[in-house]
Parts: structure tokens; C-alpha cells; sequence
């Protein structure tokens, strides 16, 4: 199993912008082939730090995610609400 942990810190006030594009990334991404898990968190001490959490069957499920058409349109949709880059950490179980 691949798991991905993607973390984004929002520009204050973004949450209301950004969270109809990540509820529509997760209600996609979801009905892809290999994923277990893809679920949209938020930090409890920090309400701009969004935490993406995905499981994955194998690195080629997610390799096809980041080529799927909702990623390519939703992604960038997201842009304008971050602050910088999403920090995105790929694991594998042991």
C-alpha cells in the first residue's frame, strides 16, 4: 500500500474558497481504481492547515490519480487559496 499525506496551509479567511473544490476533489478521487482512502482532514489547533490523507493499492494507482482529469482541472483550481506549495510526504507499508 502507497499512503500520501498532503498538507496545505490556506491564506486566512480562504477556507469558504477552497473547500467546495477539495469536497469535489475527494468525491472523484474516490471512485478512482486503487484507492482505499482519501480523505480531507483539518488541523484542530489551525483551521487554515488542511491535511489530505490517501491510501493507495500500489504507486501505479497513484501515479494514474495525478493523470486523471479532476486532478488536472481541481489542482490549480486550488492555487489561489494556499500559501505556497502543498507539502506531500508518499510512504509505503513495511
Amino acid at each position: 500500500m502507497i499512503h500520501v499525506i498532503a498538507s496545505m496551509h490556506l491564506k486566512e479567511g480562504a477556507e469558504s474558497g477552497i473547500l467546495p473544490i477539495a469536497r469535489q476533489m475527494v468525491a472523484e478521487t474516490v471512485k478512482e481504481d486503487g484507492c482505499k482512502r482519501y480523505e480531507l482532514v483539518r488541523d484542530i489547533h489551525d483551521v487554515n492547515h488542511l491535511i489530505i490523507l490517501e491510501t493507495w493499492e500500489s504507486r501505479a494507482h497513484l501515479d494514474a490519480h495525478s493523470q486523471s482529469a479532476h486532478y488536472k482541472t481541481l489542482i490549480p483550481k486550488m492555487d489561489e487559496f494556499r500559501i505556497g506549495p502543498t507539502d506531500v510526504t508518499v510512504t509505503e507499508t513495511l
